[in-house]
């Protein structure tokens, strides 16, 4: 989650992920609440690898909840930090559940259902490289981890669109179901 907003802001999301959950007992990855956005595990004794600190919680919750706000020019498609984390949740092999405030859902399936929703005005900024971080050490060592990963950026940048278009096709499916015959 990207906090540029209030926490109370992305507490308000829809009561169940855009995604749905299959499961009544569900946990997710909340990177804030995980990752101790003050003095994460790499920069404390022991040194515990940036890695190793994000992709154990990621493996062991299955899921990572991603909030997308403001639904218009998402925040954590700019940021690092969350693009590594689409990233590893889909290379983990874990779900994504994307959700949005209420008041944004209603907005973006409006917006869906009327054709008013571009879907590369999302995609085509999605740039690892370019995202920023609130740390520049932050962002050097996650460009050194995805100098090393499989297809090194531009496969990121491939996995996280990837991930967003099999989450549009299923909301531009439940969007059409809700239109009237």
């Amino acid at each position: 989650i990207a906090l540029k907003n209030s926490i109370t802001h992305h507490c308000q999301v829809s009561q169940k992920p855009t995604t749905g959950i299959d499961s009544p007992v569900s946990a997710f990855f909340l990177d804030i609440f995980v990752v101790n956005q003050h003095t994460p595990p790499w920069k404390e004794s022991p040194i515990v690898g940036m890695d190793y600190a994000l992709k154990q919680p990621i493996e062991k919750s299955l899921k990572t909840l991603l909030v997308m706000s403001p639904f218009e020019d998402p925040v954590p498609l700019k940021r690092a930090w969350c693009i590594y984390e689409i990233c590893n949740t889909k290379r983990l092999g874990a779900s994504l559940d994307i959700s949005m405030p209420e008041e944004e859902h209603t907005r973006f399936i409006e917006a869906l259902t009327l054709g008013e929703f571009d879907f590369n005005d999302w995609i085509t900024n999605i740039d690892i490289e370019q995202a920023g971080a609130f740390d520049p050490n932050d962002k050097t060592m996650i460009m050194e981890l995805v100098s090393k990963s499989p297809g090194s950026a531009p496969g990121l940048n491939r996995t996280v669109v990837m991930a967003l278009c099999e989450w549009l096709s299923v909301q531009g499916y439940l969007a059409l179901e809700r239109i009237p015959h």
